[in-house]
């Protein structure tokens, strides 16, 4: 997820290796489900020169504004009383509103449905559904290991190339560093890398297909997919920040996630999460700030963690009574250097 509540301002991407496409359908009809690797015809840029990013800049897209917690009146958000109240949290059903898109976003998900391949949404788009309101340019979805090559597969059939991991990532470039990134799969949707879908195989997320639950997607009301359960999905980013080094600048999106899900579903607060800095930074200018955490933190326990380690749990009601805690989280030392 690479955008923000307030609007963009990144630079546009250097032109990304894209693998050949099918150009007619005897050509696709052909295709196995291993991709061939003799389809890459562009080579990863290598000079200053070739990393500039496409000559045309991507359309301006329009600022989001947040969506309030008044307006989400479906699914476990609607609420009579106090949400802590609640024995098992649910995903949202329904958005409030549709999550702003590319429209060529709705049709690759419709491709991959249309084949049976089981769709779980990830990242942007859970945040969306729990109230926390962005642009969505970097869809990820999540399929099943065994589907994870059909899933490419079909979206090559439709146009949607391969993009390869460039050796010179431009700034904006937003995929995932270490075994998130090799073993993703990356299309470009709208031609020129600008817009585009991570494939994550399911095993590498963390939970599994009976730990989802099915809703409309966010920004496609008709189509239907699955979404994690809020505590898988905060076990799965936490798993995912431990594996990664303090400083690894793949932990900012991360991160940001965490955050943003703290922030939205459990806090209430805006996506700026500027209540949680003023506490900090002055801790009396809001006396209902602690209340609230509290709150939070007891919804949080009401939750089904199923067979999720209890330490993770722990984990997050840390960073829920403090967000300083997340840039603290690793599991992963660096081995000090011996004379």
């Amino acid at each position: 997820m690479e955008t923000e509540t307030r609007g963009l301002a990144v630079s546009p991407p250097v032109s990304p290796a894209i693998e050949a496409m099918p150009t007619s359908r005897k050509e696709s009809e052909g295709f196995d489900i291993l991709l061939p690797a003799s389809s890459v015809i562009d080579s990863t840029p290598t000079s200053p020169s070739e990393t500039e990013g496409p000559s045309t800049p991507p359309p301006a897209l329009p600022v989001i504004e947040p969506i309030s917690s008044s307006q989400l009146t479906l699914g476990i958000l609607e609420e009579s009383g106090h949400q802590i109240e609640k024995p098992d949290a649910q995903p949202l059903c329904e958005p409030y509103r549709q999550q702003f898109h590319h429209p060529v976003m709705r049709e690759a998900l419709k491709a991959l449905i249309d084949n049976t391949i089981s769709v779980v949404e990830y990242g942007n788009q859970v945040l969306y559904r729990y109230g926390y309101a962005e642009v969505l340019i970097l869809v990820e979805w999540v399929v099943p290991d065994e589907q994870l090559l059909f899933a490419s597969q079909v979206l090559l059939e439709n146009n949607y190339p391969r993009l390869l991991i460039p050796e010179q990532k431009w700034p904006g470039y937003s995929a995932y560093s270490g075994s998130w990134e090799t073993r993703s799969l990356m299309h470009d949707l709208d031609g020129q890398g600008w817009i585009r879908a991570h494939l994550l195989p399911l095993s590498l997320v963390g939970f599994t297909l009976d730990e989802t639950v099915e809703v409309p997607s966010i920004f496609a009301h008709e189509l239907h997919l699955f979404t994690p359960k809020p505590s898988h999905y905060m076990a799965s980013l936490i798993r995912h920040l431990l594996q990664l080094s303090i400083g690894d600048g793949s932990r900012t999106r991360v991160e940001k996630d965490l955050r943003g899900f703290i922030s939205a579903y459990i806090l209430k607060d805006g996506p700026a999460n500027t209540t949680i800095c003023t506490y900090l930074n002055h801790p009396k200018s809001d006396e209902g700030y602690q209340k609230r955490v509290e709150e939070g933190v007891r919804f949080m326990k009401t939750w089904d963690w199923g067979k999720i380690e209890r330490k993770y749990l722990a984990i997050t009601e840390g960073a829920v009574r403090d967000c300083r805690y997340i840039d603290t989280l690793t599991d992963v030392h660096e081995e000090q250097d011996t004379p």
